[in-house]
């Protein structure tokens, strides 16, 4: 067989490769990652720990954003207080890339209620087809 020839014969076969190779990456983000239900939603935050996000096995990230007029801190204790936890100023955002799955807390100095914004990224659990 000249070169021609094993390209033609190998030519059906290298379609179906390249047709499952396409599919690879959805497949995969598809089982990997899935922002949670509800998208980014308000917590009213008081000057004692506030609840943020509950506990998540299978939390990937965490955004915090803070929209109110002072700063509030984040921790993950419900005992939280204020010079414990991590600063968030008015009007910044808190990234948790850590994949910290405990619950999320915040505190802030004044009684409030402060708007704060949180979202969670999760990853597809075994019975939505994903993987651990």
């Amino acid at each position: 067989m000249n070169a021609e020839q094993i390209a033609i014969a190998l030519a059906p076969l290298m379609r179906e490769v390249i047709a499952e190779v396409r599919q690879v990456p959805a497949t995969i983000i598809a089982q990997v990652e899935r922002t949670t239900e509800g998208g980014t939603r308000a917590v009213s935050v008081r000057n004692v720990a506030t609840r943020l996000l509950a506990g998540n096995a299978w939390r990937s990230y965490a955004l915090v954003q803070n929209l109110s007029g002072v700063a509030v801190e984040i921790g993950f204790r419900s005992g939280l207080v204020l010079g414990q936890g991590i600063r968030v100023s008015s009007g910044q955002a808190w990234l948790d890339e850590s994949a910290h799955t405990g619950e999320i807390y915040a505190v802030a100095a004044t009684a409030g209620p402060h708007d704060v914004r949180v979202a969670e990224v999760t990853r597809r659990r075994p019975e939505d087809g994903g993987v651990r």
